[in-house]
C-alpha cells in the first residue's frame, strides 16, 4: 500500500514523508530514484517526480553527497536501526498508516479465505488461494509477556527482506514500514465450511479410485506425468473401469486436499520482483507428528549409550539442545516435570533440572544441580556440581518462598532468569497450559541442482530438511525428506530469511496433534533446534559467513592459514586444537562493528570489505548492504539481528561432508594421480585385475575400462567402491611407499564410514590419519594431496565426538533427493517455478500423510480414514547366498568366517558350509584365512556376507574372458589359483563393525617424526607474478603470428606442388 501526497512542491509517497522526518537528504535522494518509488506511481504522476534517463545521475550524485558530506551525523547509525523507530518524533503517523496497511492485508486474507472454501470442490486446478490462508492464531500465541512470544523486535516486515544481489541501488519500502506480521502458522486451528465436504466412505473423496489416481498423478518421488499422459492413462483405465472421475476433478482435488490439511506453500518476497515459495517447517513437523508411521519412530528425548549410531545419541543434542519436560505417572496422575523449577527429593534436599536423558533400558533421568534447603528457611544453596536422579525421586516441584535467599556454590552460575523462574514458575510451564512439550531438532539441507533434462546450466537452490529424531535407515529414505522451497532467482543465503522466519514462528511454539499419544501437543523448538547443517563445502562456507575453500584462511571451522611454508604446512596437516574453532558470536559481532564504522564513515565500504576478508568472513548481505546501506537483513540472516542469539552455532554445526571431502576429494585426487602415472601396460594390468577381484558384498560391480579409462569422470559410488579393493589391485603395480598410503586410506575410509563410535573412536581416527599422511609423504603424490579437504579431514575427530558416526550427517540421501526436485521443476509451465514445485511437494505430501493413516481436525475433532490407509512399502533386502561366498556368523560368542558349499532350496534357514581358520598372519593389514575341514550348518538370519580377497600367488595369471559381452568390457581378467588361503578384507564398510576387532591397531606416530616428514615433503608454491603473465602472453601473441604468417604464405602459393608442399608444412 502507497500513498501518495503533495510535499515541497512534488509528489512524495509515505516512505518518502518518513525519510524526510528521519534521515539525512542524501536517503531521500536515493530513494527517489529507486524502482520501489517509482515503479508504483501513477502514470499522471510519473512526469513529476523523476525521469527513468535521469536515474543513473542522480545515483552518481547521491553517492558523492555521501562521501563528500564533512559533517557526519552522530545519531546516523541509530536512525538506520529500524527496530526501534517508535521512539523517534514522527514516528506515531508511521505506525498508524502501518496498522492501516495490516489491517487491510488481513481483510484481504479474510476474503481470499472464504473464496478458496466456496470453490474447493470445484473442477478446476488453480491454485491462485496459495499461500492466502491466514487463520487465527493458537491460545500458546496469545500470550505476549513470556518469553516465547513475538519480540517487538521481530515485527519488521519480513515479508519483504531484501532486493536481490544483482539489482543495484534498491530501497525496500519494508526498510521504513513497520508492521505487525501475523504467525504464518495456523496449524489445525484453520475453520472449514461443512457444507462444501462430502461425506463418504473415502472422505474427502468419492472413491477409492480417486483417491489411488490422485497418488498416481502427484508422486514426486518417482515417474511424473504430463497432462497429457495423464488424460491418457485415463483413457485407458476406463476401459476396465467406466465409472472414473473425469481429468478435472482429480485435478481439483490437489487444492482439497491442501486445504483440509492447512498445507499452502506461502509467498516471501526477496525484492519487488523475485519471489519464492516455500512450504513453512511448522507445517511438516505438525504433519509428522500426526502421521502415525513417522511419529512412532520418532525420538523427541537424547539416550546416553557409550556405543552411538544415532543422532539422538550425539553429544550436541544431549548437550546443547535441551528436552523441555517429561511426564511420568505418579499416583495414577501424570506429573508434568519442567526444567528451571526446583522439585522436592528430601527433607532439605531438592533438584534444578536443566535437561532430561534416557539411558540405555529406557529409564528416564534429570541432569541439573542438587539444592539445599536451610531449615529456617532463609536460604537456598544451589550446587554448582552436575548431577544426574532418576525422575521418579522427583516428588513434586514448589515455589520458593518470599523472603528466602537464593544463593549460588559459585558466582559464575548465578543467573537471574533461571532464579526469577525458581520463585515463580517456569514460563514453559504457562505457556504449555497443560499440555506436553517436545523438541523435534532437525538437519537443514543446502544445494544446487539442473532445472534441465541435461543436468547442465540453470541453477535451482533448494532448501529441505529432515528430523533427526528419525532412524538412520529411516533418514536414507526420500520420502522423509521434507521440501521448504527452491528458486533460480536467488541464492541460498538470500532465502534465509525464509528460514529464520520458520525458526521464530517455531520458537514462539506449535500446536500439533500427537497420533502416537492421541492428544494436543504444544511442542516447543529452541534456538537449537538446527542441529545440524549439511551441505558441500561452498554451501557449508557460505552459510557460515566464511571466505571459502580458495581463499588464504581455506577453513571454515579453524583459522589455519593456506600453507606457503614448511611450518604452516605442518600446522595445516597435523592434529588441531579443536577449542580455538570459529566462533559465529565473533564473526556476528565483527560484522556488527564494521557496519557502525561504515555507518559512522569511519570507513570505507571497500576497506570493511577487506578487513573482514582478513578475518576470514565473506558476507554477500553485507557486502551488498555497505553499497547501499539498505540492505536487509544487512548481513547473514542465521547470525540473528543485532540483539538475538544466532540461530545456530556456526562452524560447529557444519560437519565435514563425507562425499566431497573424502570420495571425491583426496580419494579422487589420489586415484587419478596413481593411474595417470601407470603407463599404458599398467593401465591395462589395473583393468584386468579389477574384472578379477572379488567383488561379493560391494554393492555397486567394479568395470576396469570405465573405471581407468573416465577415471576423472567417476561418480561418488565408483571411488567408495575403489578404495575398498585398492590395496588389491594395486599391489603389483605401484612401489611400497604408495602400497602403505593406499592401504592406511582404505583403513581410514572404512573408519569414517563405521556405523558405530565409542569413546575410543576419535582417537582412532586422529592416529590412522597420522599413518596416512605420514606414508603420503613418502610419496610423489603428496603435493597434490595437500588441499584444503585433506585439512578439514583433521577435524573428522571432533565431528564424530560431536554427532557420532558421520554416516548420520552424510548428504548422500539429500543428493539423491536432487533428481526429484529437477523432475518437479521440468514439469511446471516454467512460469512461475517456485510455486509449482512447492503445490506439487505440498500436494504429494498431504497424499501420503493420508495414506499413512493421517489425522485431520474436522469440528474440533480429529479423525482417522482408515480405507486410505495403503500398505507399507519396504525395501526389504532379503538374505541370499550363493556357492562359494564367504559369510561371518557367531559361534560362541566369536565371530567365525565359513564358506558357502550349497545352498537346500527346500531348507531356506540353514545353509552348509565349510569354516576358515584365521591366523595370526596379515598381508597389507588384513589377516590371512586357511581352508580347514569343519563342515557345518549355519542359521542364515545370523550370517553376514562378508568380503574376502585371494591371497595370490605365482600361478595367478591373466587370461582372456571365455565369453565376451560386450565389447566395451576388458577383454581380461587376473585368474585366480587356488582355495586354501584368502585374506579378510577388513576394509569393506559394510562388515568393518563386525570385524573390527581384526582390524590392525594404529600405532601413535610421534609429533616430531609425522613433522619431519611433512617439512622434508614440503616444494614452495610457484610464483604467479606479473613476470609470468607477461611470459604466457608473449608465448601466445608469438603463436598468433606463426599462424597467421603461415597462412598468408599458403594463400600466396601457387601450383599443385606449391600448394601441397605449404599445406603440409602447415
Amino acid at each position: 500500500m502507497q500513498v501518495w501526497s503533495e510535499i515541497k512542491g512534488g509528489w512524495r509517497c509515505n516512505v518518502c514523508q518518513v525519510i524526510l522526518a528521519n534521515l539525512p537528504p542524501s536517503i531521500q535522494q536515493r530513494h527517489e530514484v529507486s524502482q520501489k518509488h517509482t515503479s508504483r506511481l501513477p502514470s499522471f504522476l510519473r512526469a513529476n517526480v523523476i525521469h527513468k534517463a535521469e536515474k543513473d545521475d542522480a545515483v552518481l550524485e547521491s553517492r558523492d553527497s555521501l562521501e563528500q558530506d564533512d559533517s557526519p551525523d552522530p545519531d546516523y547509525s541509530d536512525k538506520l536501526d529500524f527496530s526501534n523507530a517508535e521512539n523517534r518524533p514522527g514516528a506515531e503517523s508511521h505506525a498508524a498508516c502501518a496498522e492501516s496497511h495490516a489491517n487491510s492485508k488481513t481483510d484481504t486474507h479474510a476474503n481470499s479465505h472464504e473464496d478458496s472454501l466456496a470453490g474447493s470442490q470445484a473442477d478446476s486446478s488453480d491454485d491462485s488461494h496459495i499461500g492466502s490462508l491466514t487463520a487465527s492464531e493458537p491460545d500458546l500465541n496469545a500470550d505476549t509477556d513470556d518469553e516465547f512470544s513475538s519480540d517487538s523486535e521481530f515485527s519488521v516486515n519480513h515479508n519483504s527482506q531484501r532486493q536481490s544481489e544483482d539489482e543495484e541501488e534498491e530501497l525496500e519500502d519494508a526498510d521504513f514500514i513497520l508492521e505487525t506480521r501475523d504467525s504464518a502458522y495456523s496449524g489445525w486451528n484453520h475453520q472449514l465450511n461443512p457444507e462444501n465436504w462430502s461425506r463418504g466412505k473415502f472422505f474427502p473423496f468419492r472413491s477409492l479410485h480417486e483417491f489411488k489416481l490422485s497418488k498416481l498423478f502427484s508422486r514426486t518421488r518417482s515417474v511424473m506425468y504430463s497432462r497429457d499422459q495423464e488424460t491418457e492413462i485415463l483413457d485407458v483405465f476406463r476401459a476396465v473401469v467406466p465409472d472414473l472421475p473425469p481429468h478435472n476433478r482429480i485435478l481439483s482435488l490437489r487444492s482439497t486436499v491442501r486445504e483440509l490439511l492447512n498445507v499452502h506453500p506461502r509467498e516471501w518476497k526477496l525484492s519487488p520482483t523475485v519471489s519464492v515459495f516455500y512450504i513453512p517447517i511448522a507445517t511438516s513437523i505438525r504433519l509428522a507428528f500426526g502421521n502415525p508411521r513417522i511419529r512412532a519412530k520418532l525420538n523427541v528425548i537424547p539416550v546416553e549409550k557409550e556405543t552411538q549410531s544415532e543422532l539422538w545419541e550425539s553429544s550436541r543434542w544431549k548437550e546443547s539442545i535441551q528436552t523441555p519436560m517429561v511426564q511420568i505417572i505418579q499416583n495414577n496422575e501424570p506429573l508434568h516435570i519442567f526444567i528451571d523449577e526446583v522439585y522436592f527429593i528430601k527433607e532439605i534436599e531438592g533438584f534444578l533440572p536443566f535437561t532430561f536423558v534416557k539411558d540405555e533400558n529406557g529409564s528416564l533421568f534429570a541432569i541439573g544441580f542438587s539444592v539445599l534447603f536451610d531449615l529456617d528457611s532463609e536460604f537456598w544453596l544451589i550446587s554448582a556440581d552436575v548431577k544426574k536422579a532418576p525422575v521418579e525421586e522427583l516428588k513434586h516441584w514448589f515455589l520458593c518462598p518470599v523472603g528466602t535467599k537464593i544463593l549460588w556454590e559459585t558466582e559464575n552460575g548465578k543467573d537471574a532468569e533461571l532464579e526469577t523462574s525458581i520463585r515463580n514458575g517456569s514460563k514453559l510451564r504457562e505457556k504449555a497450559a497443560g499440555k506436553q512439550v517436545f523438541v523435534a531438532p532437525i538437519c537443514l539441507f543446502n544445494d544446487d541442482t539442473s532445472g534441465n533434462i541435461s543436468k547442465k546450466w540453470n541453477k535451482y537452490e533448494s532448501l529441505e530438511f529432515t528430523l533427526a529424531g528419525l532412524p538412520f535407515h529411516d533418514i536414507q529414505q526420500l520420502n522423509n525428506i521434507n521440501f521448504i522451497c527452491t528458486t533460480n532467482e536467488a541464492s541460498a543465503i538470500e532465502c534465509c530469511p525464509v528460514i529464520v522466519d520458520c525458526l521464530r514462528d517455531l520458537r514462539r511454539g506449535i500446536l500439533v496433534y500427537d497420533a502416537v499419544l492421541h492428544e494436543e501437543l504444544t511442542t516447543i523448538i529452541f534456538l537449537g533446534c538446527l542441529l545440524a547443517l549439511i551441505g558441500d563445502n561452498p554451501a557449508a562456507s557460505v552459510m557460515v559467513s566464511h571466505t571459502g575453500l580458495s581463499s588464504s584462511a581455506p577453513c571454515r571451522v579453524c583459522n589455519v592459514k593456506t600453507p606457503t611454508t614448511a611450518p604452516l604446512l605442518v600446522k595445516y596437516l597435523t592434529r588441531v586444537n579443536d577449542e580455538n574453532n570459529r566462533s559465529i558470536e565473533e564473526t556476528k559481532q565483527i560484522l556488527v562493528e564494521l557496519k557502525a564504522k561504515v555507518l559512522n564513515r569511519e570507513m570505507k565500504k571497500i576497506e570493511a570489505i577487506t578487513e573482514a576478508k582478513a578475518e576470514g568472513i565473506k558476507d554477500i548481505l553485507f557486502n551488498a548492504f555497505t553499497e547501499n546501506f539498505t540492505q536487509d537483513p544487512p548481513m547473514n540472516p542465521l547470525l540473528g539481528i543485532e540483539n538475538e542469539k544466532p540461530f545456530f552455532e556456526g562452524a560447529s554445526d557444519t560437519p565435514i561432508e563425507l562425499l566431497h571431502c573424502c570420495l571425491l576429494g583426496i580419494i579422487k585426487y589420489a586415484t587419478v594421480a596413481t593411474v595417470k602415472g601407470l603407463g599404458v601396460e599398467g593401465k591395462q594390468i589395473l583393468k584386468s585385475n579389477l574384472e578379477g577381484v572379488m567383488q561379493s558384498g560391494i554393492l555397486k560391480k567394479l568395470q576396469g575400462h570405465p573405471m581407468v579409462h573416465y577415471v576423472k569422470s567417476r561418480n561418488g559410488k565408483d571411488f567408495r567402491e575403489f578404495v575398498q579393493v585398492a590395496p588389491f589391485v594395486l599391489a603389483n603395480l605401484v612401489n611400497r611407499a604408495e602400497l602403505e598410503m593406499w592401504r592406511w586410506m582404505s583403513f581410514f575410509t572404512s573408519t569414517l564410514y563405521c556405523s558405530h563410535v565409542d569413546k575410543n573412536s576419535a582417537a582412532s581416527v586422529n592416529a590412522v590419519l597420522d599413518q596416512f599422511i605420514l606414508a603420503a609423504a613418502k610419496t610423489k603424490h603428496f603435493e597434490g594431496l595437500v588441499r584444503p579437504k585433506l585439512h578439514l579431514l583433521r577435524h573428522a575427530p571432533y565431528f564424530i565426538e560431536r554427532y557420532g558416526p558421520l554416516r548420520n550427517v552424510a548428504s548422500e540421501n539429500f543428493e539423491g533427493n536432487n533428481k526429484v526436485v529437477r523432475n518437479a521443476v521440468i514439469h511446471s509451465n516454467r512460469h512461475n517455478t517456485s510455486k509449482d514445485v512447492a503445490v506439487t511437494f505440498a500436494t504429494d505430501l498431504c497424499l501420503r500423510y493420508l495414506s499413512d493413516g493421517g489425522y485431520y481436525k474436522q469440528a474440533n475433532t480429529y479423525h482417522q480414514n482408515p480405507h486410505l490407509i495403503g500398505p507399507v512399502f519396504k525395501a526389504t533386502h532379503s538374505k541370499k547366498f550363493k556357492v562359494q561366498d564367504f559369510i561371518t556368523a557367531k559361534v560362541d560368542g566369536v565371530s567365525c568366517i565359513f564358506r558357502v558349499t550349497s545352498v537346500n532350496l527346500e531348507n531356506v534357514d540353514t545353509i552348509e558350509t565349510l569354516q576358515y581358520t584365521i591366523t595370526q598372519q596379515s598381508h597389507l593389514g588384513c589377516p590371512k584365512i586357511h581352508k580347514s575341514s569343519t563342515q557345518t550348518k549355519v542359521s542364515i538370519e545370523s550370517a553376514e556376507l562378508v568380503n574376502v580377497q585371494h591371497f595370490c600367488n605365482t600361478h595367478c595369471q591373466i587370461q582372456r574372458k571365455r565369453t565376451l559381452k560386450s565389447s566395451n568390457r576388458h577383454q581380461e581378467l587376473l585368474h585366480h589359483s587356488g582355495d586354501d588361503i584368502f585374506l579378510l578384507n577388513v576394509h569393506h564398510f559394510k562388515t568393518y563393525q563386525l570385524l573390527k576387532s581384526l582390524a590392525p591397531i594404529a600405532p601413535a606416530i610421534a609429533s616430531d617424526t609425522l613433522e619431519k616428514a611433512i617439512t622434508a615433503a614440503f616444494k614452495p608454491p610457484k610464483k604467479r607474478g606479473k613476470k609470468n603473465l607477461q611470459n604466457k602472453a608473449n608465448t601466445s601473441r608469438n603463436h598468433s603470428k606463426k599462424r597467421r604468417r603461415q597462412n598468408s604464405n599458403n594463400s600466396s602459393d601457387s601450383g599443385g606442388a606449391e600448394s601441397s608442399n605449404g599445406s603440409s608444412s602447415t
